[in-house]
């Protein structure tokens, strides 16, 4: 009975505070769709952002996993013949290889998702119709 009386308490508030923001919401100025220009909103389109965001964390993936292959080659070159050091600069410039793929391979699907988004498509690397 206690805990019935506790959701039924906490439905009511959560009832009260949504009507009352929805009086609140009645007595203001309109708000038009068509001139939002003038309340210093961004004109983008969601993907648009979101393409921007993606394209920004792809390339910080590119930049680190070419560092990260640089810094293999060094390893490489500085193993004086060490066995291990060898096998573990091998490995590294494979995993970093992997990573410049996979954000090679980020950066045609996110091109492909947004073409497709627009209603084109891309013939070549780049050429995109619509």
């Amino acid at each position: 009975m206690n805990k019935s009386r506790l959701t039924l308490l906490v439905f009511t508030i959560i009832l009260l505070f949504f009507v009352g923001m929805c009086v609140v919401q009645a007595q203001g100025e309109a708000w038009d769709p068509a001139n939002y220009g003038n309340y210093g909103l961004p004109e983008g389109r969601i993907y648009d952002i979101v393409e921007k965001i993606m394209m920004w964390i792809l390339s910080i993936i590119g930049i680190i996993a070419i560092i990260a292959f640089s810094i293999s080659g060094i390893q490489y070159l500085t193993s004086a013949g060490n066995e291990t050091a060898i096998e573990t600069a091998k490995r590294n410039m494979k995993w970093s290889i992997y990573g410049v793929i996979t954000a090679l391979a980020g950066l045609i699907i996110l091109q492909e998702v947004t073409a497709l988004l627009d209603g084109c498509f891309y013939i070549l690397p780049f050429v995109k119709i619509c």
